[in-house]
């Protein structure tokens, strides 16, 4: 498919953005932008401290609904374990696959590009793990990295008060385009309300946190 000059995408594919914001909330990374190999997606966050300056854990935890052509869809979360999700006809390799978390490093989520095909979407949140995170003092944001040196920044905007988890961002599979929209949506609930809000039916435990065992 082509796409005129007039269109959108047509222009996302010939833009070159480093950051993502409510001003220019999408953009389309192409086969030769994005390149080979995997891309990353990291969530990385200010480390707290302390009155006395002593370091002291966040609460904050970086989360994928995902959904495969084939009609499979999932959580990608270390919360129950589920840290990598097989493609379609990948011969059981991990398509997504998410890595553990560390205060100073953040977290991410490696995308094996070879099979990215036969992904429809995948949607990337944070959220907290035993309540509202210090959505203020974190400061979160999310890079998006590829082999090729193309880089994408996505900071989260201000959170209403009470807010467990944030949608940061879509990737939506189109064509041999890979389109990256910022989300930035604040929800009270846990993971199961950003699920049900994006159209996922998944099967929740009852505090609406992991998938129940099938």
């Amino acid at each position: 498919m082509t796409f005129g000059e007039r269109s959108a995408r047509y222009r996302q594919r010939l833009e070159h953005v480093t950051s993502l914001d409510e001003g220019h909330p999408v953009t389309a990374w192409t086969a030769e932008k994005r390149g080979s190999g995997s891309l990353t997606v990291t969530l990385r966050w200010t480390a707290l401290t302390t009155r006395t300056g002593l370091p002291r854990p966040s609460d904050l935890q970086l989360g994928c609904l995902w959904q495969s052509l084939d009609g499979a869809s999932g959580v990608l979360q270390t919360l129950g374990g589920a840290t990598s999700a097989p493609g379609a006809g990948a011969s059981g390799r991990q398509v997504l696959a998410l890595t553990s978390r560390d205060e100073h490093e953040g977290q991410t989520m490696f995308v094996d590009l070879r099979a990215l095909a036969t992904f429809k979407r995948f949607f990337v949140f944070a959220y907290g793990l035993h309540g509202a995170p210090e959505w203020d003092l974190l400061r979160p944001v999310l890079t998006i990295g590829a082999r090729t040196g193309e880089s994408l920044e996505i900071r989260l905007g201000d959170a209403p008060a009470g807010s467990r988890t944030c949608v940061v961002a879509s990737f939506h599979i189109a064509q041999d385009d890979l389109v990256i929209r910022r989300e930035d949506e604040f929800l009270t609930g846990p993971q199961a309300e950003a699920a049900l809000r994006y159209g996922w039916s998944l099967d929740w435990t009852p505090d609406g946190m992991s998938l129940r065992d099938r």
